[in-house]
């Protein structure tokens, strides 16, 4: 089974469609689509505003101590 790429134009066109139908299945049987991939680009769309999500960046603040530190400072027991 070979992997599709799908142009931009036509990712909007069946997002629009799917959002106006509010039935993502019946869109992705019309263009051949798997369903799972349309709701997928509904749901990127609406959350991000476009149809791959953005990754959000590590806030992670740094310790000043080692995992070790923290194992044997007791903190979880």
């Amino acid at each position: 089974m070979t992997r599709n790429k799908y142009s931009p134009e036509l990712k909007m066109q069946v997002v629009k469609e799917a959002m106006e139908t509010g039935n993502a299945s019946i869109v992705a049987r019309r263009h051949e689509i798997c369903p799972t991939l349309v709701g997928r680009w509904v749901r990127n769309y609406k959350r991000y505003g476009t149809f791959h999500p953005v990754k959000e960046q590590n806030n992670m603040r740094e310790t000043s101590y080692s995992s070790r530190e923290y194992k044997n400072s007791g903190a979880r027991k």
